[in-house]
């Protein structure tokens, strides 16, 4: 399974887009009526509104248009996502210190893949040309439950959307092999980026250290 993505990424006005959709649906109006009538442009398509009256549709799209004047967009040009793609020891090796800014030791300096092969029931691999800029570890039970393990992303590739088309990439591979639930856990400073863009929602968990 591979996902290539060559276009301009701006991950906030896809999270902005998710929540206006439901108000809008597709319709054949001509573009030159377009403006005419309680309508959007979007991805050479119009897009009609379907709720409220025109005064409420003006004030959305004054409160649209102030969000994506302060967006910053960003050219993502051939990044290539892939289930199981391969990569070199030293690849990962490097990318896990630079995005967790971990020093030489036995975390960075494991067998990657061997450790994946035995263990994992696979990764995905982001590149950008042959450059590794990307890497997620997904861990199962064996049957339904998938747990996403050392989300990585180069520091110089950051604000692109590469996490969150990593996190997509691993949904759909999981999804394929039967599993039913994909698991998390993250530091509270990312749970904008899990519940807002990737979709995961709030759930109880707890943790037990097991060595001091």
């Amino acid at each position: 399974m591979a996902r290539r993505e060559c276009s301009r990424v701006c991950p906030e006005l896809a999270c902005v887009l998710h929540f206006v959709e439901p108000l809008f649906g597709y319709a054949d109006v001509p573009l030159h009526r377009a403006r005419d009538t309680q309508c959007l442009l979007w991805n050479s398509r119009v897009l009609t509104y379907n709720g409220g009256n025109t005064g409420d549709f003006v004030d959305l799209i004054h409160v649209l248009k102030s969000l994506v004047d302060g967006f910053q967009y960003h050219d993502v040009v051939a990044v290539t996502y892939q289930w199981r793609g391969e990569f070199a020891n030293s690849e990962v090796i490097a990318l896990h210190r630079d995005a967790f800014e971990s020093g030489p030791g036995t975390a960075t300096e494991a067998d990657w893949k061997s450790q994946l092969y035995r263990n994992s029931l696979g990764w995905v691999t982001a590149r950008d040309g042959n450059q590794l800029i990307g890497f997620v570890n997904v861990i199962w039970d064996g049957r339904s439950h998938a747990w996403i393990q050392d989300v990585m992303v180069d520091s110089a590739s950051r604000k692109r959307g590469i996490g969150s088309q990593l996190i997509a990439t691993t949904c759909d591979a999981t999804r394929d092999v039967g599993c039913e639930w994909l698991h998390v856990d993250f530091d509270e400073g990312l749970s904008k980026f899990y519940f807002d863009v990737c979709g995961f929602v709030p759930t109880s968990a707890g943790l037990l250290r097991l060595r001091d």
